[in-house]
Formats: C-alpha cells, structure tokens, sequence
C-alpha cells in the first residue's frame, strides 16, 4: 500500500546533526542516511532512480530501489510543524514498525523518514464499502494490534486531532490574510470546533495511538 505507508506525518524530532531513530543495522543506517539527504535535494535527487509517491501537503515522498532493496523516502518540509509539534514528528510511523503492522523504519530523523516499501495497492474508499467484510475484518484485526500499544508520550494527552487542529488555527490567526475569502470567521471555526469536542466528550472514548 505504498500511498498509505508514506503518508502517515505523526512522529519524532531530532535536533540538526543527529542520525535520530534507526531500527536498522549501523550500515543501514550510514545507507539510510545517503538515501534521506539525496531525496531531499533536487540535484541530488536527479537521475538517482527516485520515483514520487502520493504525499501529504507537508512532506515529499519518494521510493527507489538499491540493489535488491525497495525504499520508502519521506522528507518533510516546514509545514509539518505546522500540525504537530517537533517531539510527535514520527513516534507513529516507528511505533507501528515495531508492533509490525506498519512498514518497517530503517532511519527517523528531523529531515525524515526512510522505510522498506510494502508492496500492494493502495486500499480506496470504494474497497472499504464493497461488502467484503472478510477485508473490513483484516484491517480492524491490524489497526487492534496499533491500538493496543501504550500510546508514546509525544502523543500522550489530549487526542492529536485537536491538537493539530489548534495548532493551525493558531497560525492561521497570525497570518489572516493569507486565508481564501469566503470562509468561515476565526470565531465560527472555534465554535464548531469546541462544538465537535463536547459531542465527542459525551461518550467518553477510550484514547488509542
């Protein structure tokens, strides 16, 4: 599922310099990291075999191929912060590899993410309501395995759809004049908003990864 594997943007943060998070063998990781800073150049990028995947409006993603080996390259841009804060940047992506219902990540650092690529197709809306229900039950059986697992502190305490959601807020108000005319006033979103939280708070639901 390669657009599914590369579009996950929760997870962890590593100050400039470092390596970050490696699940590989040190030479992986030294192979990781070649593979992360080519993908997040253009000049380097070029004529390296890189591929783009389908992305999120944060990050670019590539796949390439070394060897025998098939490669997932995520490289994010400023934007991701604007959605969680530098400590979530990836926690997801490598818990998932470790609980293995997710790719498995070779290398998680400030400039991003590299996994091995999952081979398949990406599931689309119209998979999920086809009547199979044989696959509706494989999904929940993967996803009961993620959300079994202790949820990391990075994303511990109030669910990260509203944090994210603040979080843009936040820098929507800094620069309104950058926002599309004809929607909805800053007062009206935070209503609706506060609106979604308390009808969701009134079934007090259990907080999975």
């Amino acid at each position: 599922m390669r657009s599914l594997q590369a579009s996950s943007m929760d997870g962890i943060f590593f100050d400039d310099g470092a390596v970050g998070a490696c699940l590989g063998s040190p030479s992986e990781q030294e192979d990781c990291q070649v593979l992360l800073e080519a993908a997040c150049s253009d000049s380097a990028r070029a004529g390296a075999g890189f591929e783009p995947l389908t992305a999120g409006f944060a990050n670019h993603v590539w796949t390439v191929r070394k060897g025998d080996r098939h490669y997932v390259v995520k490289c994010y841009t400023d934007l991701v912060l604007l959605r969680i804060d530098p400590p979530a940047v990836g926690v997801i992506d490598v818990l998932a590899s470790e609980c293995q219902v997710g790719p498995r990540v070779l290398l998680s650092n400030h400039r991003g993410i590299v996994m091995d690529l999952v081979p398949g197709r990406t599931l689309e809306e119209a998979d999920i309501h086809h009547g199979n229900f044989g696959l509706l039950e494989a999904i929940a059986n993967e996803l009961q395995k993620l959300h079994r697992q202790t949820v990391p502190p990075a994303s511990a305490g109030e669910p990260m759809l509203w944090r994210t959601m603040d979080k843009m807020l936040d820098a929507a108000k800094k620069r309104p004049e950058l926002l599309p005319q004809g929607i909805p006033s800053m007062q009206a979103i935070e209503q609706e908003i506060a609106a979604a939280k308390a009808a969701l708070a009134k079934h007090n639901p259990a907080i999975v990864c």
